[in-house]
């Protein structure tokens, strides 16, 4: 056998007492979702926006060998957004190709539909748990199927659905008594108004020149153009079931800007009314998607910031869902400290772990931190000091830390965090209770 890295010995053991205690995981599930929960019950419209991602471990150490292998591991996520912000994950499922088949398409796509019905069903699962608020499941073109609006009109009250169509489905509609394509019949209405929309920057991968190559989709604020309708919705084939939708046309008429895509976006909704303010809530909900394009960026970032090492293959699918948990948190930190940068600190950090930060902070030279810890500490001073203890210095163009640096300064809190804890619930040099 190779040598192992430094350190990496510590690291082994770790990853080999994960191989082993398979109900940990599942205990931080059930912990973590009954925090979400918890956040859940303080919003009236809860957007459990669902996606896949592929997180690229290749090039790290991921086996007891020290061999690089080039693993890619698909993960379908569920986010609860509510309030401006990030409320906590719902699942993540990251072994559904393990079992898809190798044969037709039509089995291959039966297969991958199968995760979106399940991300229905988590979302149903919260809106059980949380009667009070109202959850919308929010689907990219890949939920644009029959049985995801069959599945939600079987329990109407569980959980609401927002999709984008995807218009190679060809969806049909009955309208006066006579079926038409669906997108053909909304082009027909006369538009309702318009609503402007600033969309985010994000990086891209395309292909070009025989090879992938990045791109970026630019940061620009779009005026669309909307139409709604009530429309009932036929069954695919010969079967006359039809359901009520509600379908709104976003559309940008004039040309975008040079390396920006037109948008046109044609959205079906369980929820809401045909009318402008109906049409304009919709458009609203379905830019929440964008809240897990930044989790997945901050996901794929802090995933890929150290080699694993275990004992056997399978173990890096629960090291995902570790790092989907712990990105999470990183996530909402920097979003918080982004958007809301007046928030309390202590909304999301213990009080132990800041009083471990400065304490560290100050014993490795920072001389500015003695006074630093304080009840109304910001969120946003807290996560530029979380950054800075890993080497984040603070500018105009950056701000604020990146995932990487939160994750380098948050792995080395932890242990630290342990300690602490552990001396204050019992002191090892007290001695008397010692004869």
């Amino acid at each position: 056998m190779l040598p192992l890295p430094p350190n990496a010995t510590v690291q082994y053991a770790a990853g080999r007492l994960r191989s082993k205690l398979v109900m940990m995981m599942i205990d931080i599930w059930e912990e973590h979702f009954s925090a979400t929960e918890l956040r859940c019950r303080h919003c009236r419209t809860i957007l459990a926006v669902q996606d896949t991602t592929v997180v690229d471990y290749s090039g790290l150490t991921i086996s007891t060998r020290g061999e690089r292998s080039g693993r890619k591991i698909p993960a379908h996520v569920s986010l609860a957004v509510g309030g401006g912000r990030s409320l906590g994950l719902l699942k993540i499922e990251n072994d559904f190709r393990a079992a898809v088949p190798t044969g037709s398409k039509r089995r291959r796509m039966e297969s991958a539909r199968l995760r979106w019905l399940r991300g229905l069903d988590w979302a149903q699962q919260l809106g059980r748990a949380c009667p009070d608020s109202r959850i919308i499941s929010v689907c990219a073109r890949e939920g644009d199927f029959w049985d995801m609006y069959a599945t939600q009109a079987a329990n109407p009250e569980a959980a609401g659905l927002l999709v984008r169509v995807n218009s190679e489905n060809g969806h049909q509609v009955v309208a006066d008594g006579e079926t038409c394509d669906l997108h053909s019949y909304m082009t027909r209405q006369e538009p309702v108004g318009w609503q402007t929309i600033h969309m985010p920057a994000r990086a891209r991968i395309v292909a070009g020149m025989g090879k992938m190559a990045r791109a970026r989709r630019p940061k620009r604020t779009v005026k669309l153009q909307l139409r709604v309708a009530r429309i009932a919705l036929k069954a695919p084939g010969r079967r006359r079931k039809t359901l009520p939708l509600l379908a709104v046309l976003a559309s940008e008429p004039s040309t975008p800007p040079k390396g920006a895509k037109r948008l046109h976006w044609l959205l079906l909704s369980t929820d809401g009314t045909a009318d402008r303010s109906g049409a304009e809530l919709v458009l609203e909900r379905y830019a929440g998607t964008w809240a897990i394009e930044e989790y997945f960026r901050a996901f794929k970032r802090a995933a890929r910031s150290k080699n694993r090492f275990f004992g056997e293959p399978d173990d890096l699918r629960k090291c995902l869902t570790n790092d989907a948990l712990f990105s999470w948190r990183i996530f909402d930190i920097l979003r918080a400290a982004k958007d809301e940068p007046d928030r309390l600190a202590l909304d999301f950090f213990a009080q132990d772990e800041l009083v471990t930060l400065y304490f560290c902070m100050e014993n490795v030279g920072f001389n500015d931190v003695s006074q630093s810890l304080s009840a109304d500490l910001s969120i946003r001073q807290a996560a530029i000091d979380v950054g800075r203890y890993s080497g984040f210095l603070p500018s105009k163009l950056q701000p604020l830390p990146g995932p990487e640096k939160m994750r380098q300064s948050m792995t080395k809190l932890e242990p630290a965090v342990f300690m602490y804890r552990a001396l204050k619930e019992e002191n090892p040099f007290d001695s008397s209770d010692s004869q």
